[in-house]
This record gives structure tokens, sequence and C-alpha cells, in this order.
């Protein structure tokens, strides 16, 4: 009887030691877990902030939005197309003569080159005059 005393005092004792063992590994896990879940409520916090920020100010970019437009006159956006319209024809003529301009340059330097060579033919002439006097 003493042997199955000791023997059940030892499987128990065993027993209790391996609950403890258990409940060691179960409370880390529980531990472990619930700080993991701080961490994690924390960031959804913060995520949240983020995310309640950014509708803030979508929002308010969209109102100012609204406030421009309803402040714009369709009118005026007329005039302000014609006036467009306008500038854009009066580009193209100034292009278009400076075109001309580009293309009467060079025949402009000719007639220059040929004034040049002239004149010093003339300044030739006059001196061949005065050296015969």
């Amino acid at each position: 009887m003493r042997d199955e005393l000791t023997e059940a005092l030892e499987s128990s004792t065993e027993k209790y030691f391996n609950q403890l063992d258990i409940n060691a590994t179960l409370s880390d896990k529980f531990t472990k877990s619930g700080a993991e879940n701080a961490l994690n409520k924390v960031k959804l916090d913060k995520i949240e902030k983020e995310i309640k920020t950014m509708k803030e100010d979508a929002v308010a970019k969209v109102n100012s939005m609204k406030e421009k437009l309803e402040n714009y006159d369709p009118k005026q956006i007329e005039k302000l197309k014609i006036e467009v319209s306008d500038l854009e024809n009066s580009l193209k003529e100034k292009t278009a003569q400076i075109t001309e301009y580009e293309e009467l340059v060079p025949k402009l330097k000719g007639e220059i080159d040929d004034y040049r060579h002239e004149i010093i033919e003339i300044g030739d002439y006059k001196e061949q005059v005065e050296a015969e006097k």
C-alpha cells in the first residue's frame, strides 16, 4: 500500500508540475497575445486617425472646389475663351511674319554684300581717277 501511495503521490505531483508548466506556457502565450493585441490596437488607432485626417482634408478640398465652381461666371469663361482664341490667331499671324522675315534676312544679306562690293569698286575707281590726275 505504501508503494501505491508513493506512486499515487508521485503521479499526482508529476501531474501537478505538468499542469504548472502548461499554465506557465499558456500564461506566456496569453501575455504575448495580449501585448500583440495592445500593439495592434495602438496601430489601428493611429491608422484610424490618419484616415480621419485624410478624409477631413479631402472634404475640405472638395468644398473649396465647390466654392470655386460656384464663383465662376459662365459669361466670364466665354469671354476668356474668345480672348484665348484671339490671342491664338494673333500668335499665328506673328509666327507667319517671323517666317517671312527669316526668309527675307538671307536675301537682304546678299544685297548688302553686293552693295559692299560696289562700294569697294567705287573706292578703287576713285583711287584710279585721283592717281591719273
